[in-house]
């Protein structure tokens, strides 16, 4: 199920036992999370991320780029310019909704929206900021 976990593991040449080890687990835990048999609780993927550098999305197999995490406070863009997320902030979501099915999924997305939409959660744009510098 969690393939890139085995990729991951194979690449550094460890057994199921050596490498639940290096992150404090049991090798028959860790075998079933290789397995898909149990799925694994965030501090698992934030352990794993962090001590071998990949990102939590490639682990659970959202993504094929295993490109390793900059700094925890970097901010990720949005795509029109904004900082929007630490690679921290990633992190934790993606490790939280990785665990979600897709109905608890959506219903995170949709509370994000409406926390956003408006009320005291609301970023201010950049035409209200300039208004009250003004």
């Amino acid at each position: 199920m969690y393939g890139h976990l085995k990729e991951l593991r194979e690449s550094l040449g460890l057994t199921q036992e050596e490498f639940g080890k290096s992150v404090g687990i049991a090798k028959t835990t860790y075998n079933n999370y290789e397995k898909g048999e149990r799925s694994p609780k965030s501090d698992f993927w934030i352990s794993v991320a962090k001590k071998y550098g990949v990102t939590i999305d490639y682990l659970m197999g959202y993504s094929n780029d295993p490109d390793k995490v900059g700094k925890e406070n970097t901010p990720t863009p949005s795509g029109d310019g904004a900082e929007v997320l630490t690679k921290e902030e990633v992190s934790r979501i993606s490790a939280a909704m990785g665990q979600m099915n897709e109905e608890g999924r959506e219903r995170v997305v949709e509370y994000a929206e409406d926390l956003a939409a408006g009320g005291r959660f609301k970023k201010p744009s950049a035409a209200e900021l300039g208004e009250k510098e003004a």
